[in-house]
């Protein structure tokens, strides 16, 4: 994929109008993109916070020395050596073309304040020392050694770059699909393994018109006595019962014992109308759970707090449920 680089083109604006004309037009002939201090004309300390910014975005930094100092902070620091320290702080790929004859620039385009002056040297001697520089002399080298270098630290020192963003959908986005799909592969194999090695016989299982027996309390309204109960009923009972409110998620201690209770005892004759509070015994009720979780006929879940357990019915209880509640039709003969 092709990427395009920002560069930041640092330097003094007002003895350099021509260099930096040369500079950024080879930059874009290179597909980069070029960014610096002309952008923004006020220059302040305000401002340098958001060139600061501005640099942070960019891939490397370009400076340009001739013969000025160029304009400076209160502090008495121009502006372009604010930058480049900056730069060089945040561990960027420093770029440094430093004009190889300085006494020869024309007046108009050199430093003529003697102070300036001495800031001038010590910044060039400062951006020499440490790293490789580009000599120049006139306007018209600075385009080979602005592509020699550029190139050269693209080699060296890569960096993230850009992309257009139709790019990334056409090609990094196809990338991610293309791994999210081998990944799914491995984890429906994973999965699949590990179905086959706990899979359950569900013949060997009570199911079906074969019986449990269930026992547990109720209590009739207005009175305080509380009465045992033990009945006998079969799992296609306890499916018909329960199946049509599991198509939902239901709450186990509040909903589906109660429930199955109730219904238990009203098949038995007892008026549930006249109940209080019914359920069945624990230790029974979860094994009623156990073995519809083992038939695949449930699937339980914690809530998100992890304090409580709800049920569902699964696609193959779904299944069961049609097959043993719905009404068969009559035969006609």
């Amino acid at each position: 994929m092709d990427k395009r680089y920002q560069v930041f083109i640092s330097s003094t604006y007002s003895d350099l109008k021509d260099e930096r004309q040369q500079v950024m037009q080879t930059l874009l002939e290179m597909d980069c993109i070029p960014t610096g201090m002309e952008l923004f004309p006020a220059a302040d300390e305000e401002q340098f916070e958001f060139i600061k910014k501005v640099i942070d975005d960019c891939d490397y930094y370009l400076v340009i020395i001739g013969g000025r100092y160029g304009s400076t902070t209160a502090d008495g620091i121009s502006f372009t050596e604010k930058e480049y320290d900056y730069a060089v702080g945040k561990g960027m790929h420093i770029i440094a073309l430093v004009h190889g004859n300085p006494e020869v620039i024309p007046a108009g385009k050199t430093e003529m304040d003697p102070e300036a002056r001495l800031k001038l040297d010590a910044f060039r001697d400062k951006v020499s020392t440490g790293r490789l520089i580009k000599n120049w002399a006139k306007a018209e080298d600075l385009p080979t050694l602005v592509m020699r270098s550029l190139m050269s630290a693209i080699k060296s020192h890569p960096a993230i770059g850009w992309v257009r963003a139709n790019s990334v959908a056409n090609v990094e986005l196809l990338q991610q699909v293309n791994q999210l799909q081998q990944r799914n592969d491995q984890l429906t194999a994973e999965l699949s393994t590990y179905k086959s090695k706990y899979v359950i016989d569900t013949s060997i299982l009570a199911k079906g018109d074969q019986i449990i027996k269930l026992n547990g309390i109720y209590k009739i309204k207005n009175f305080k006595t509380i009465r045992n109960w033990t009945y006998e009923i079969s799992w296609s009972f306890i499916l018909s019962i329960l199946g049509p409110h599991l198509l939902t998620w239901q709450h186990e201690a509040w909903a589906i014992n109660n429930m199955l209770a109730k219904a238990t005892v009203r098949a038995n004759g007892i008026n549930v109308e006249d109940i209080q509070s019914c359920e069945i015994t624990e230790e029974l009720f979860q094994t009623v759970k156990i073995q519809l979780m083992a038939l695949g006929l449930i699937d339980v879940q914690p809530s998100a707090e992890g304090t409580a357990l709800f049920w569902r019915l699964t696609e193959a209880g779904k299944a069961e449920l049609l097959k043993t509640a719905s009404i068969k039709a009559i035969s006609q003969e």
